[in-house]
This record gives structure tokens, C-alpha cells and sequence, in this order.
């Protein structure tokens, strides 16, 4: 009983760990590689955990080398866009100015009756009220309504402006987002002119995030210091 005890606490230790540096998700927030990854682990420390006759280290090498593997995937996705487009995947904009996308909607194995069901459950009953329905990369929809027809924000009773639609990143960790450009009609000059004006000067190398979205406002944000406009 004491050996079966002490294996079960190593064990979970083990996973405890593991799944911490993962990272602070919760399970419905997983991305399909992470949601892999643990329920592979599940599944692995099962047998040492129940058969006192498996070596302890037939638990703990198989999730080790798993861990280990999706760090790094992890570490070259922030590297590499095209690693993280096919691992990780693209958000898909389902409704779009109040109109539903029948083409995502296909692609992402969705039909209407489900778009419907997410979007009650974001209290929104009315299409038309849509500007933005978003299928994030982790299966959760993010939705915008038009301005007109969210609650006012602080800025906006101000007499401020109103947001100007869905804001799109351009440049990532210091690297060109070209599908984005070319959805927004944008080239790389106009960008590296609008990051010139805003102080900096060092090239597309510098700039940590950029979003531009449909009205032109600017969000960037340079490795070492934040500037937004």
C-alpha cells in the first residue's frame, strides 16, 4: 500500500509540474496540440500508476520526452508563423458586418443551428446586431457588435471616438503578417512609415506587435516599450 502511495504522489507531482509549465489555460482553452498532450499524459501515467509491476520510469520518460517535445514545438512557434499557421491554425471570421460566412462555416465543420447556440450563449439573439463573430484557434467564439449597439465605454461617454472595427495584427515578434496586409489593402511601406512616425526607426526587426484596423488606428508595441495611436 505504502509502495502504490508513494508512486501515485511522484506521478502526480510529475504531471502537476508539467502541466504548469504549460502554462495558466483551462481545459476548454486548450489549443489541439496542448489538449493532445494531456490527454496523452493521462493516459501514460496510468498503467505505473495502477501495475506496481511497470518500472516507475515507464511513466516517467514517455511524459518527460512528451513534455520536453511540446516545449519545443512551443519555443519554434514563436519563431516560425508558418509552424504556428499549421500546428496552431488561423482564427475564421464566421460573421462578418451581420453576414454569415458559408464558406467558414463549411470549412470548420459549423452549421447554423451552432452558430445560433454560441451566440445566445453571448447573449446575442439578432444577427444583425453582428459586426464580428470570430472562431478562435482554441474552438471559443470571440463576438463584436456594432458600436451602436454595445454598452457605452467610459471614452465613448466622453464624448471620444468609437472603436473602429476589428483591429488585425500586421506585424508578429518582429515578422511580417502578409495575409493580414493584403486583407487590409496595405503595403509593407505604408506600414514601416507608420512605425517610422511613431519612433521606430530600426525596421520591422523592432517591433514586437502591430494591429491596423479597418479605420487605419494603429496599436504598436516596439520590444522594449509600448507606444499606441
Amino acid at each position: 500500500m505504502l509502495i502504490s502511495l508513494t508512486r501515485t504522489l511522484i506521478l502526480y507531482t510529475v504531471v502537476a509540474v508539467g502541466l504548469r509549465v504549460m502554462g495558466k489555460r483551462q481545459v476548454g482553452e486548450l489549443e489541439p496540440m496542448e489538449l493532445v498532450v494531456t490527454i496523452l499524459i493521462g493516459e501514460l501515467i496510468a498503467i505505473p500508476m495502477q501495475d506496481l509491476s511497470v518500472p516507475l520510469l515507464a511513466g516517467f520518460v514517455p511524459v518527460l520526452t512528451i513534455l520536453v517535445v511540446s516545449m519545443l514545438v512551443s519555443y519554434v512557434m514563436t519563431k516560425s508563423i508558418k509552424l504556428r499557421k499549421i500546428v496552431v491554425g488561423n482564427p475564421s471570421i464566421l460573421v462578418h458586418d451581420g453576414r454569415v460566412d458559408r464558406r467558414q462555416l463549411k470549412k470548420n465543420n459549423i452549421n447554423t443551428n451552432e452558430l445560433i447556440e454560441s451566440l445566445r450563449l453571448k447573449n446575442v439573439t439578432d444577427l444583425a446586431m453582428v459586426q464580428y463573430a470570430i472562431l478562435e484557434t482554441n474552438g471559443q467564439m470571440s463576438v463584436m457588435l456594432y458600436a451602436d449597439q454595445r454598452p457605452p465605454t467610459a471614452s465613448e461617454l466622453s464624448g471620444q471616438k468609437a472603436g473602429a472595427g476589428l483591429p488585425v495584427i500586421v506585424i508578429s515578434d518582429g515578422r511580417w503578417q502578409d495575409g493580414n496586409l493584403q486583407t487590409l489593402g496595405l503595403s509593407r511601406g505604408w506600414v514601416v512609415e507608420q512605425a517610422r512616425l511613431r519612433g521606430v526607426t530600426g525596421g520591422v526587426k523592432d517591433i514586437f506587435l502591430m494591429t491596423v484596423d479597418e479605420q487605419k488606428n494603429i496599436f504598436l508595441q516596439a520590444f522594449d516599450e509600448a507606444v499606441t495611436a
